[in-house]
């Protein structure tokens, strides 16, 4: 497949649909980026007697997320030069 390369405004529109996006320029390989769409969150709790119950989290907006050179993933944050940059490219 032939790889394109377009600006962060059509990135961008990849993140929405659900794909992986990653600029060409960066340094290290593997990286990228994709949407985060996890709202209603369900977080176990236990008590001090050992009875666990689940809270409902509620209201989670969807975030761009970056699986980082070390393999973790991080919320992202766009910088200038990110938004000005032609180089970014759809990962398979």
């Amino acid at each position: 497949m032939d790889v394109v390369i377009m600006d962060f405004s059509e990135a961008l529109k990849l993140i929405k649909e659900g794909h992986l996006v990653a600029r060409s320029g960066w340094n290290v390989k593997g990286m990228y980026l994709f949407i985060v769409e996890v709202s209603p969150i369900h977080i176990n709790n236990q008590r001090l007697d050992g009875t666990s119950y689940l809270v409902l989290v509620g209201g989670l907006e969807p975030f761009i997320c970056i699986k980082t050179a070390q393999g973790t993933y991080l919320p992202w944050t766009c910088s200038q030069a990110d938004i000005m940059a032609d180089d970014w490219e759809a990962v398979e």
